[in-house]
């Protein structure tokens, strides 16, 4: 049984492409915005990052959240930049669909799905109208908006 998911998190290609969607089209308070970081020590770590390159291929994160200071639905964005190290992954974006198996979208109730849309319409976002406004993120999240009532 599911409750409450602490976060969301998404590996994306543009860290800030995707933090300035949440931050400025969605109006999403910043927990979280660093700079690339790289470990002291060698180790295993759950981005995927060898062990041997985690003290040469940085990684940056944010975290955002739909209410300042919200420690539930928070949504964590990482890009890895291991580029120049040769370290290079697969987009699988495209796999992000309402037939993929598993959790493929990020749902917010909202009291007024119609605002919602009006205000992510002129915010230069993927927008789509299902059952209610679902947002594409620049890297392929889905988020849906659902009335509260």
């Amino acid at each position: 049984r599911f409750g409450i998911p602490f976060n969301i998190m998404q590996m994306a290609s543009d860290r800030d492409a995707t933090y300035a969607m949440f931050t400025d089209a969605m109006g999403f308070a910043t927990w979280y915005h660093g700079d690339p970081y790289v470990s002291d020590e060698a180790e295993i770590m759950p981005l995927g990052i060898p062990p041997e390159l985690t003290t040469t291929v940085p990684y940056r994160a944010s975290i955002v959240s739909p209410v300042e200071g919200m420690e539930t639905g928070r949504f964590e964005m990482i890009e890895v930049m291991g580029e120049e190290a040769g370290l290079t992954g697969r987009d699988f974006s495209a796999s992000c669909t309402a037939s993929a198996v598993g959790l493929t979208d990020g749902i917010y109730e909202v009291p007024h799905t119609r605002s919602v849309a009006e205000r992510l319409k002129g915010a230069g976002t993927t927008l789509m109208m299902a059952s209610g406004p679902v947002l594409i993120a620049p890297d392929g999240a889905r988020i849906r908006f659902r009335h509260t009532g």
